[in-house]
């Protein structure tokens, strides 16, 4: 009878541990996606920001060295190069 008893203890320490794995293993989880998420939104700023600086960069040189950005001469596939501008393949 203490063989019997014995198993069910070790049967109900093996569920009591296999429910606190199950909820730490959601408590992960939910850690992971907001992870994730936050992941996500910083890298959509980082975009964002890049474009800005690129954009301020453009309006620069628009302005201060009057280069005519909406005239179809800018050719982001086009780079300086020994003081010319050439092709960046």
């Amino acid at each position: 009878m203490m063989k019997i008893n014995k198993l069910k203890e070790g049967l109900f320490d093996s569920s009591s541990a296999k429910q606190v794995d199950a909820e730490t293993i959601h408590h992960l989880q939910v850690e992971i996606s907001q992870l994730k998420l936050n992941v996500f939104v910083a890298e959509g700023y980082l975009i964002e920001q890049h474009k800005l600086g690129f954009d301020k960069t453009l309006q620069q040189a628009k302005y201060y060295y009057k280069i005519p950005l909406d005239e179809g001469n800018f050719n982001i596939d086009k780079d300086f190069y020994n003081g010319e501008l050439v092709p960046i393949d």
